[in-house]
């Protein structure tokens, strides 16, 4: 009995097993069957040969009962993911990106590395299985083609700031108590109304076969439309507070190890598997530290309006002219400035009443506008902040940000591709 374990790049094998009857293959009517055409996108061509091999892949390695009614009820996603693959491999094309064989040599070698398997050995091993190795490499073809693009064309795209980390911490720091889940997910997209239907069946009949026993990661890698789909569906630790409605309570009913039911959001239906949850005490603003550039320009004794008109002027120049703490250092030198001081740590508890509200709010790096003190204006920027052990680290905010814009423009790139193209499914 041998089992081959995940490769990372985006195709799981979980070989179990599995009987897998070959009475059919030497009927005549076999060999015709195969031969037809599946489907046409745009001027490539799946044949029933490429969806059967495909199918057989699925069942295997996911676990699922070896059936013809599992196979029919498998067909349209299946049907559905070479259609997307064949999307992905064709604008890869239009792109001038290619996959050498280089790159799937290496990716075989390292599932035969994890396996313990013979260099070379690769293509055996998937022939006592009855897995062709021509629709492994295939889907690997596909997967590496589509990272491709999206490294391209998607990727730097994705822009997330400091002020969208800001007010993720901020909104986190509001709750004192903060429910967090770690949940693996599926996702399939309905890019148009006659597609619910279809959509939600799948996702209903996925959702059942997890519940009896299917590998959810293996189906995930097969048929999630996320980037998560390449690390088995695994999303990781998420604050209640960051996700859609509908999958927060999904989850808030949920217990660890729970399969929900198909969850339709605006985008698509969602198929979640609770790993674990957990609550977090969160603590005041006030336990903030941050370390600032702070300039100040004090009023002089018996100022005039138009001292003091003059001197917010000054402030309001310094505040629209600085970027960077360094700059802030260097505009501390400008006449007129009383006092420069930078970069120093501290508490925000520890500052001024007026300044407060700037030290925790401000994005890393824009100077403050003009603040009106009893003796003075003062500006300053935040040049490093300090979170809490009990809050969101900022990186980690960061990626989840760019895993969601990541995942909308990917999926709004295939859809796009989708729609363009000229379809026409035969089965």
């Amino acid at each position: 009995m041998r089992y081959l374990v995940a490769l990372s790049m985006g195709l799981a094998l979980v070989l179990t097993p599995l009987s897998v009857d070959r009475a059919d293959v030497g009927r005549p009517a076999y060999a015709q069957d195969i031969q037809r055409i599946a489907a046409i996108v745009n001027e490539d061509v799946i044949s029933m040969y490429d969806l059967v091999s495909r199918l057989r892949l699925v069942v295997v390695t996911s676990r699922l009962p070896d059936t013809a009614e599992t196979r029919r009820r498998l067909v349209p996603q299946v049907l559905r993911s070479l259609i997307d693959e064949q999307l992905q491999l064709q604008e890869a094309k239009r792109l001038n990106l290619t996959v050498g064989q280089q790159e799937i040599d290496r990716a075989i070698a390292t599932l035969e590395k994890q396996n313990n398997l013979a260099p070379g050995t690769f293509g055996d091993f998937l022939a006592q299985a009855n897995l062709e190795k021509s629709t492994v490499v295939a889907q690997l073809r596909a997967n590496f083609a589509w990272q491709k693009v999206v490294a391209q064309r998607v990727r730097p795209r994705v822009r997330v700031s400091d002020e969208e980390i800001d007010e993720v911490l901020r909104q986190v720091s509001r709750n004192q108590s903060r429910l967090q889940f770690q949940f693996s997910e599926i996702f399939l997209s309905v890019d148009t109304p006659d597609q619910e239907v279809s959509v939600r069946d799948t996702a209903q009949r996925l959702s059942q076969q997890i519940r009896d026993g299917a590998s959810f990661g293996v189906l995930a890698r097969q048929f999630s439309q996320s980037a998560s789909a390449s690390v088995d569906g695994d999303v990781g630790w998420v604050e209640q507070s960051q996700l859609q409605d509908e999958l927060a309570q999904a989850l808030a009913s949920m217990g660890p190890g729970q399969v929900s039911d198909p969850i339709r959001t605006r985008s698509g239906f969602y198929i979640l598997r609770l790993a674990n949850r957990r609550s977090i005490q969160a603590g005041p603003n006030t336990e903030l530290s941050v370390t600032l550039h702070q300039i100040h320009i004090k009023h002089a004794e018996g100022a005039s309006a138009d001292d003091i008109l003059a001197q917010k002027k000054l402030a309001d120049s310094i505040s629209e002219t600085a970027k960077s703490c360094a700059d802030m250092a260097k505009l501390g030198q400008e006449p007129g400035v009383t006092t420069s001081a930078g970069p120093i740590k501290v508490k925000v508890a520890e500052l001024a009443e007026e300044i407060r509200p700037y030290a925790e709010e401000l994005s890393l790096g824009r100077a403050s506008p003009a603040i009106s003190k009893d003796d003075g204006i003062s500006v300053i920027m935040v040049c490093e902040r300090d979170t809490p052990a009990n809050l969101p680290q900022r990186n980690e905010v960061r990626q989840k940000l760019a895993r969601e814009r990541l995942n909308v423009l990917m999926r709004r790139y295939l859809r796009d591709l989708r729609l363009g193209a000229f379809l026409e499914v035969r089965v």
